[in-house]
C-alpha cells in the first residue's frame, strides 16, 4: 500500500509538471522574444520583469494583428490567457539587456525564440 501511494504521488507530479514550462529569458536591447509561433493550443502565461529595464508585452493573432497588454517595470508581472494560434511577444525597447521569468501552463508545445 505504501508503494502504491508513493507511485501515485510520483505519477501525479510527472503529469502536472509535463503541462508547464518555466524559463528565465534574457532579451538584448531593442530586441524581442516570441512565444508561440501560431502553432499551438491555448495556454496561460505569466511574465515577470526582474530587471530595471521595462518590457512591453504584446499578443499577436494569426493574422499578424498585435495588441499591447502594457509595459512591465521591475518586479511587475502579468498573467494572461493566450488563445490557440496566438503569439506572446516580449519587447525590450530599452538600451540595456532585459531579464524576464516566463511560466506557461496548458498547451505547452510552444515554439520559443528571439525575433529576427
Amino acid at each position: 500500500m505504501k508503494y502504491i501511494t508513493l507511485f501515485l504521488v510520483f505519477v501525479g507530479f510527472v503529469l502536472t509538471s509535463c503541462g508547464s514550462i518555466s524559463s528565465t529569458t534574457y532579451i538584448d536591447a531593442d530586441k524581442s522574444f516570441l512565444l508561440g509561433e501560431n502553432q499551438h493550443r491555448g495556454y496561460k502565461a505569466t511574465v515577470k520583469n526582474t530587471r530595471d529595464v521595462p518590457v512591453e508585452i504584446l499578443v499577436i493573432n494569426n493574422k499578424g494583428v498585435s495588441t499591447s497588454l502594457g509595459e512591465l517595470k521591475k518586479g511587475e508581472s502579468i498573467h494572461q490567457r493566450i488563445p490557440a494560434s496566438t503569439d506572446l511577444q516580449i519587447q525590450n525597447n530599452g538600451n540595456d539587456e532585459a531579464r524576464v521569468k516566463i511560466k506557461a501552463r496548458g498547451g505547452t508545445n510552444l515554439s520559443m525564440g528571439y525575433n529576427k
